[in-house]
């Protein structure tokens, strides 16, 4: 059988890379041959390019900056695709839309989608083939999909649209609690809360991929976000003048436009190895983001996950991901995190028991859809 996998791989951003990866090394453990179809619209390419074609003014600033810090942002742009090409086995036709897929869909006798918010139609690269809307007559599985904080039938105009699509899946799992509610809204269809694919690898398994980086030297804080809002700024900035230890980020535009102003540190390089290394090597991990808890949790560090204003009711990511490893107590605002004893340990005992469970369950779910062809 071979294996066609439809996600978020070419996106320049750490966890959606990496799970990209665990999930093709999951499936080539169980025996699998398999390959991501390499799709990226056009969209996603605008987002992650290192120069922007204009559309606005906005990518004209966007540009210019770039231009002033080209060393530095070509450097991190390329750790990126250079993870792209030696990690993640793609296949040979390249697509950009939707209607290419539909007219060569590949020769492949299964086909997944996932993880990641691949099911996010509001993200700005979202795109219905990650609803494998372009599959007809072959085997057809969701594998822990995320809608992010996009409920179908409330963002979008014809959501029987997307129903019809679920309804289509031969086998459906989906990573987050709301998600499993609003598809047994849609469909009536009761799916299981299955682990992203970051969690089906172990610790030590990333500590050798990204053996070969550099760490940044002494102790320090690793804060890891995809928007660096200015109020979780300041709260970072607080805990590093407490604890008298330097913050660093590895996203150089986030560094240039928000991060350096509050004292933060760019690393000298970026991408999913470096992650891995300063995540595993920092003495406290502060973050914002859904993988930046996964791989806290992973490493056993010290971490919090800082809410702020700009948390969506709707988006319960991180709160699915706490709960399921009992650790809620690590979800605080920023105002709370002050009075805090920000370096208080954290017993992994129960989290560890819980990883190995949804292991199995998450490993046996996709046996069982692959089992049917």
């Amino acid at each position: 059988m071979k294996i066609g996998i439809i996600t978020f791989h070419e996106s320049n951003n750490c966890g959606s890379m990496l799970q990209s990866y665990a999930l093709q090394k999951t499936l080539e453990r169980m025996g699998y041959k398999n390959e991501i179809i390499n799709f990226s619209n056009n969209e996603q390419q605008h987002m992650y390019a290192l120069f922007r074609k204009p559309r606005s003014l906005k990518d004209i600033a966007l540009n210019m900056v770039t231009l002033l810090f080209y060393p530095r942002f070509k450097c991190h742009y390329e750790d990126y695709k250079s993870f792209l090409r030696k990690w993640l086995v793609l296949g040979k036709t390249r697509y950009t839309d939707n209607l290419q897929l539909m007219d060569n869909p590949g020769d492949y006798d299964a086909y997944i989608t996932g993880s990641d918010q691949v099911w996010n139609t509001t993200c700005p690269d979202g795109d219905d083939a990650y609803y494998l809307n372009f599959v007809s007559d072959k085997l057809k599985i969701a594998y822990a999909p995320s809608f992010g904080a996009t409920y179908l039938t409330e963002e979008e105009k014809e959501p029987e649209t997307y129903i019809k699509y679920l309804k289509d899946f031969d086998y459906m799992s989906i990573r987050e609690d709301n998600g499993a509610k609003w598809i047994y809204e849609m469909t009536g269809q009761t799916v299981p809360v299955l682990l992203d694919p970051t969690m089906l690898l172990g610790s030590n398994e990333y500590a050798k991929m990204a053996a070969k980086e550099t760490a940044v030297k002494g102790k320090y804080i690793f804060y890891y976000a995809f928007r660096y809002s200015e109020e979780v700024n300041r709260v970072v900035r607080a805990i590093s003048k407490q604890l008298n230890m330097p913050v660093y980020i590895i996203d150089a535009k986030s560094w240039v436009k928000k991060g350096a102003r509050f004292g933060f540190r760019l690393t000298k390089k970026s991408g999913p190895l470096v992650f891995l290394k300063m995540i595993a090597e920092a003495q406290l991990v502060l973050t914002t983001s859904f993988h930046g808890t996964a791989f806290s949790i992973i490493n056993h560090k010290k971490f919090w996950f800082i809410d702020s204003s700009m948390h969506n009711a709707n988006d319960d990511r991180a709160i699915t991901i706490l709960n399921m490893f009992g650790l809620k107590e690590r979800m605080v605002t920023g105002d709370e995190l002050l009075i805090k004893d920000v370096m208080s340990g954290i017993t992994f005992t129960y989290a560890d028991q819980q990883l190995k469970r949804m292991q199995t369950k998450s490993i046996n779910f996709l046996q069982e859809s692959l089992r049917k062809k």
